[in-house]
């Protein structure tokens, strides 16, 4: 079984080779995220990654409505 892990904080660094995607937890009270993945990929699969973002972000959108931007 896998380990879910909730994120509220993402940060994203590239190279010629590679994007190094991180995700953890940032709260009021820390004085600094908490990473606990780091993903690190091709330039290929970062952008097969946004697409299904995407198209996940539309499908949500149309059946709850629109998301807040900050």
């Amino acid at each position: 079984m896998l380990d879910g892990k909730y994120a509220n904080y993402f940060q994203i660094g590239e190279n010629a080779l590679e994007f190094v995607i991180e995700f953890g937890q940032l709260y009021s009270d820390e004085p600094a995220p908490l990473i606990h993945t780091r993903i690190i990929t091709s330039p290929g699969y970062a952008v097969q990654l946004l697409s299904l973002l995407e198209d996940a972000l539309r499908q949500y959108e149309e059946q709850f409505g629109p998301i807040p931007r900050r």
